[in-house]
């Protein structure tokens, strides 16, 4: 049996699972194990089945338990759909009779920055401060220990749709695991994915998932901002089972070996017979309804990016099955006239988002404890 630490993490996605293990041993962690599953139990960004959530989880650990993994504790990974980002403040008077700024105080000052309005049918998640002020003057970090009459925060609060989020926490509860932590795919993503001088300079992160895309804003560290597209995968698999008359399942076959962003390097040889009507289809062809699909998906993000960061050029990260497209970074980069990175560890994780936001979650976990040195590429 294995005798290091191991931590767990878990990515729900709308259409696909993951369970991620790692372990730490002398303060360097490695990713030991990967599992992946079709998701059931979610639907339209929502919970359609706590039962088959359940049944989802589940099958994942019965697959880990067969290779000696017998987890009981997991961090999970909160899907990103209908996110919200909102910035609150709020100020307490210092609770403690020697006016001695004490962690009751941090906890009563977050709440104090959750319990602002947000939209009906959303829930808190995440409060991740900005600055904190005691008596006037800012402090660095939190101020426990520090002397002083009135303590204020302004922070970024990260809401997500009640029934979503609840919905799989309750789902997991029920099964008698315990839950570390739970952390948003954003900030999941941003742990594993962006260098430290990045984030303190401000960057972007894409999201090309299946069911939409996204694009995350950080600043100074800061999950600043979220803005979610309505296209993904699943569309350009859509319009390839339309125009060559198939299933979605054929069409997505058919993506994968062909589909790439660049027009140029397609052939006009015949690479695809449709069984029911006989029709031949070009390579070229194939490539065109991809092409055409994409630079939906590109007016979404440019959208997006406009949104959040109001013309300033920044760094942008592609990650999502979507960005294993060939050709896809070339295409952003032209479409965006920005600084666009496909960020690619190593042949285990691709571009898939779901690997790295479990990887980055465990790390986002372990951090709050202690230092680790990381290993993306030992599986």
């Amino acid at each position: 049996m294995i005798s290091e630490k191991i931590y767990a993490a878990i990515d729900i996605g709308e259409w696909s699972s993951k369970l991620v293990i790692g372990t730490v041993n002398s303060d360097k962690f490695n990713i030991c194990a990967i599992f992946n599953s079709e998701t059931q139990g979610i639907s339209s960004g929502d919970v359609s089945s706590k039962n088959e959530i359940q049944r989802t989880v589940i099958g994942l650990l019965e697959k880990a338990k067969a290779l000696d993994f017998d987890i009981h504790k997991l961090i999970i990974v909160l899907p990103s759909s209908n996110m919200n980002v909102y910035r609150k403040k709020a100020s307490n008077n210092v609770t403690s009779v020697n006016k001695v700024v004490s962690s009751r105080d941090i906890e009563l000052l977050k709440n104090a920055c959750a319990s602002h309005q947000i939209m009906t049918g959303e829930m808190v998640i995440g409060i991740y401060p900005i600055q904190y002020t005691l008596d006037g003057e800012s402090v660095e970090d939190e101020p426990i220990g520090y002397r002083g009459n009135t303590i204020e925060l302004d922070a970024f609060v990260v809401s997500s749709p009640q029934s979503l989020a609840k919905g799989i926490v309750d789902a997991i509860q029920e099964l008698e695991i315990e839950i570390l932590d739970v952390i948003p795919l954003p900030i999941a993503l941003f742990n594993a994915l962006i260098k430290e001088q990045e984030g303190k300079n401000g960057v972007l992160i894409a999201d090309l998932g299946g069911a939409h895309n996204s694009v995350s804003f950080f600043y100074k560290n800061l999950f600043c901002g979220y803005r979610q597209g309505k296209t993904g995968g699943t569309f350009i698999t859509s319009e390839l089972a339309s125009f060559l008359d198939n299933d979605k399942k054929q069409a997505e076959i058919i993506k994968v070996k062909y589909g790439s962003a660049d027009l140029n390097l397609a052939t006009n040889i015949e690479v695809y017979k449709n069984k029911t009507s006989g029709k031949m289809v070009k390579e070229k062809e194939i490539v065109e309804i991809v092409d055409r699909s994409l630079n939906v998906i590109i007016d979404e993000v440019s959208k997006s990016i406009l949104y959040l960061t109001k013309n300033n050029h920044l760094p942008i990260i592609l990650t999502g099955g979507v960005a294993n497209t060939e050709k896809i970074q070339e295409k952003f980069r032209l479409a965006l006239n920005d600084d666009v990175i496909l960020r690619k560890f190593d042949i285990v994780g691709g571009s898939d988002a779901s690997y790295y936001a479990c990887f980055g979650a465990i790390i986002s976990y372990i951090e709050k404890f202690s230092k680790v040195e990381r290993e993306l590429s030992n599986v």
